[in-house]
């Protein structure tokens, strides 16, 4: 960064306390109280003779946005896909995943095979760990073969990791009839091989879903020891994606200009203390377990790897820091009256609708195979008088660790008192989210330590600070009194039957209606189970392995469902299959497939 920008840099401070969206039991207004500051520089003259900042406070409401565009692994099923163009996916640490089909061959022979490369990751990742055949967890042995559930002995895995020294999957070369040559290597992009043999039971239940846990990204750079590795450390993580170009999905920081290294190994060292569980053991403070679209808007995957870690972020002085959510000891010298502009403005209580003193929401938990999963709820008070925030953590994996999230979290939205501190220049060497506390005797402010939550220079050269409290109990944790077990519904138990879609349950009287030069009506009926669901599959073939979903439908859709297939070529037949999705993201047998002709222009 040049020194004309640094100058200006002193001027400008982004701050970000990460807050849960809010759930609807409590007014938005809380969020208008506990979200997120700006100061920033608004204007410059052109002769460079007058610097204007300006604050102001704005509402993130976490809940409402969507980290990753579909198809979307947080919270549901991961899914394996077909696009044209889609999206890569950056993993940090350890989760199930779905990805992106980029190759498919099918072998007409006395055997027929079907041949799959599955895109897991945009980059090298550490390890697969564990293998999903729709959402039934299958084992292989040493050449690939599945050897368990419904496609023993008729599948084979090869997990590539996307080591920059890789070569092309031999069975592959050698079987694909030239469609998949040795230079198809697929260098630093992690990815799956699958081998499907035609038997019977592919036939009625389709291609499966095919997903898998991985341990992710293993160029994390550590600047406690000058290491590169593979690591779930929250703060190590997010200034791993803080650094990434924007064109790998990452923010683009400059990691030399704009990241202070040191300050980055103190955050780490907070993100790796080791917290008792009530159950014995300890684990990481915070870690980061999950999966980023390189589509998605970088401020919402900011905020929510900030959340991760109970955080907030700032830019200030030219360099972006991520505090991990721990109690910091004010700064040495207290503000003094002295350094005063003007009058001081105190805020002691907020107005109830602002205050939230409950908080519940998910994670992704790995004995549920990474679907959502409530955690315990954890509430500040107690009776009927509770206002509840609704906090999603898709970055999470611990229950425990959510529950230490949601405390501090829930702290910061019960934070009533704050003060306006109009400064003289000496404002100049405080920064947005350092700690400070206040020389004065009046109004009982003393005794206190406040968070500098904005930052304003004025026309007057004035700096006025935005101070809200803070509280190191905030961030006390106590597993004997203050984990909760995780309900016995949710210790990793089968979902009932009546959640299961097993063979026999596909839609029924599939059938073609009205076309047109472009699209094809189809009707069929749901199946008489718990189904959330529906897909229409289509193909210009009969093979259901070349097929591509073509309709979606969600809800508790049961009975008859018609829809559309459109987009298609004039006067050109096609095949078409239904199935159902249940809860767990389990798809059904198909049904199908029927064939019908487009209209001829």
């Amino acid at each position: 960064m040049s020194k004309a920008v640094k100058v200006l840099a002193i001027a400008t401070a982004v701050a970000v306390n990460v807050i849960p969206g809010a759930g609807q039991a409590i007014s938005s207004a809380i969020l208008a109280t506990i979200g997120t500051s700006f100061a920033a520089v608004a204007a410059v003259s052109a002769l460079g003779t007058a610097l204007v900042a300006y604050g102001s406070l704005s509402a993130v409401n976490l809940l409402n946005k969507q980290l990753a565009p579909t198809p979307n692994s947080q919270g549901a099923a991961p899914t394996t896909y077909r696009q044209t163009l889609g999206n890569t996916q950056i993993v940090y640490g350890k989760a199930r995943v779905g990805g992106l089909i980029n190759f498919y061959h099918a072998v007409q022979s006395s055997d027929e095979y079907r041949y799959f490369v599955v895109t897991i990751a945009g980059h090298p990742i550490n390890a697969v760990t564990k293998y999903w055949l729709n959402d039934e967890e299958v084992t292989l042995d040493g050449s690939g073969m599945v050897t368990t559930g419904k496609y023993a002995n008729g599948a084979w895995i090869w997990p590539d990791l996307g080591d920059d020294d890789a070569t092309a999957n031999a069975t592959f070369v050698s079987e694909c009839a030239g469609k998949w040559t040795t230079d198809h290597r697929g260098r630093g992009i992690a990815k799956l091989y699958l081998k499907f043999e035609l038997t019977d039971d592919l036939i009625v239940n389709g291609m499966p879903n095919m997903t898998c846990e991985i341990e992710g990204k293993r160029d994390i750079y550590d600047p406690r020891d000058g290491s590169t590795g593979y690591s779930s450390n929250a703060a190590l993580c997010f200034y791993d994606w803080l650094c990434l170009p924007r064109a790998d999905g990452g923010f683009g920081a400059d990691a030399d200009e704009e990241v202070d290294w040191d300050f980055v190994a103190a955050q780490a060292n907070i993100c790796d203390e080791a917290v008792p569980l009530k159950a014995g053991g300890t684990e990481p403070r915070y870690s980061v377990d999950g999966l980023i679209q390189t589509g998605a808007a970088p401020d919402n995957t900011r905020d929510v790897l900030v959340m991760a870690m109970a955080g907030s972020f700032t830019y200030a002085g030219g360099i972006y820091k991520a505090y991990a959510g721990a109690f910091r000891t004010p700064n040495a010298d207290a503000l003094s009256e002295d350094d005063l502009v003007r009058n001081i403005n105190i805020t002691a209580l907020l107005q109830g609708d602002r205050i939230a003193n409950e908080a519940r929401g998910t994670f992704n938990d790995p004995r549920q195979k990474y679907q959502a999963t409530d955690f315990p709820t954890i509430a500040l008070a107690s009776g009927d008088d509770l206002k509840s925030v609704d906090i999603d953590l898709p970055f999470t994996k611990s229950y425990t660790a959510c529950q230490r999230i949601a405390k501090i979290l829930l702290n910061r939205t019960a934070a009533e008192r704050a003060v306006t501190w109009p400064m003289n220049l000496a404002g100049l060497k405080i920064e947005t989210l350092d700690n400070v506390q206040l020389a004065t005797t009046r109004y009982g402010l003393s005794n206190y330590t406040w968070q500098v939550t904005g930052w304003m220079l004025g026309s007057d050269f004035s700096v006025q600070l935005q101070l809200r409290e803070e509280q190191a109990d905030w961030y006390d944790w106590t597993p004997a009194v203050d984990e909760q077990d995780l309900p016995v519904a949710s210790e990793g138990l089968s979902q009932p039957i009546a959640w299961q879609i097993g063979a026999g349950a596909a839609p029924t009287s599939l059938a073609t209606g009205s076309t047109s030069t472009s699209s094809i009506d189809i009707s069929f009926t749901m199946p008489a189970t718990n189904a959330i669901g529906w897909q229409v599959l289509y193909s210009e073939t009969a093979d259901i392995g070349t097929a591509t979903v073509g309709a979606t439908g969600t809800g508790y859709a049961l009975g008859p469902v018609a829809t559309s297939v459109g987009g298609l070529d004039n006067d050109t037949t096609y095949y078409f299959w239904a199935r159902a999705v249940n809860l767990n993201g389990t798809l059904s047998p198909v049904a199908g497939p029927v064939s019908d002709t487009t209209d001829l222009i």
